[in-house]
């Protein structure tokens, strides 16, 4: 059982590299903006569920992810895909450095990992809003397959099984990921 369990974790972050490759070979217009907040959620999420877990199986998808959102996020900018922040990206900024601020003053790791995992919902607002207007502006493909992997790490967590905080992160980015896909699935349905 180790073994399998060993397996669906490498395996979940490779799906998961996978569905980075996908989406930087099919984005349409990605916003440097969104993948630099991302990237830098990623950095976090990494840093702070490695504190949470302390397993690298269940660390893989986290790094991988972090890697290639911070990949993603030069690519937009060398392809000069700049746009202006917002409100709510500063304000997702804000949150990104309140989570921070309240890990390094209270180390309390669960709480920080809680509070991340709403700042991330918060987040994709602004990428739900844009896909629920206009379908086509995402391909969905890099949705599902990001789902999957996140999906994959879920299993893993289940399977190494420490505490219901390990589940805040899949679980979340699963149904977030999925939100995605099945709104740019719209248009193919349509």
């Amino acid at each position: 059982m180790e073994r399998l369990a060993v397996t669906i974790g490498i395996l979940a972050g490779l799906v998961q590299l996978a569905g980075y490759v996908l989406y930087n070979r099919t984005a349409r217009k990605p916003s440097a903006m969104s993948w630099g907040i991302w990237g830098i959620g990623s950095f976090l999420t990494y840093f702070l569920y490695g504190e949470l877990v302390q397993d690298w199986v269940k660390e893989f998808l986290p790094l991988l992810c972090m890697l290639a959102a911070l990949t993603t996020f030069t690519l937009c900018l060398r392809r000069k895909l700049l746009d202006r922040p917002d409100r709510t990206d500063w304000f997702i900024l804000v949150l990104d450095v309140a989570v921070i601020a309240y890990w390094l003053t209270y180390r309390e790791t669960k709480w920080a990992n809680l509070f991340l995992q709403i700042d991330v919902a918060i987040s994709f607002i602004p990428q739900l809003r844009s896909v629920w207007k206009s379908p086509s502006s995402e391909d969905s493909k890099p949705w599902l397959v990001w789902s999957v992997a996140y999906l994959l790490l879920l299993t893993t967590v289940v399977m190494r099984w420490e505490s219901w905080w390990e589940l805040l992160y899949p679980v979340n980015y699963f149904i977030l990921h999925l939100g995605v896909w099945a709104l740019a699935r719209r248009r193919t349905v349509k």
